[in-house]
């Protein structure tokens, strides 16, 4: 798989920076998960993009880029891809649901109190 686990690497940096600005300024950390796990679908979105970039003469001997990154990733690192994404995805979606349902949990309107 080339863009799994650059994608996770290149995730921990940002939302590890934020947490710890965050808890430097007194701020609140409830919305950390959904800012990793869209960082983290962003990254791999983009690195299928730039696989598919990368690959684009390649692209003649192939009949759509499905085939393309079948080629690329070997069947079984493919369905290990599109795996990884739906997982994001879900995430993603249930972070959302959460965080702005009924169930939320209530926000401090970034008042700090001690």
């Amino acid at each position: 798989m080339l863009s799994g686990e650059a994608s996770l690497t290149s995730c921990a940096a940002p939302v590890g920076l934020f947490a710890v600005g965050n808890h430097l300024l007194g701020e609140e950390q409830d919305v950390l998960a959904l800012a990793a796990a869209a960082v983290l679908l962003v990254l791999t979105l983009t690195a299928l993009a730039m696989d598919l970039d990368t690959f684009r003469a390649e692209r003649a001997f192939w009949p759509s880029r499905t085939h393309l990154l079948l080629s690329i990733y070997q069947m079984r690192f493919f369905s290990l891809q599109i795996a990884w994404l739906l997982v994001q995805v879900v995430a993603v979606i249930t972070l959302w649901q959460f965080f702005t349902g009924a169930d939320a949990p209530p926000s401090g309107n970034g008042s700090v109190t001690k």
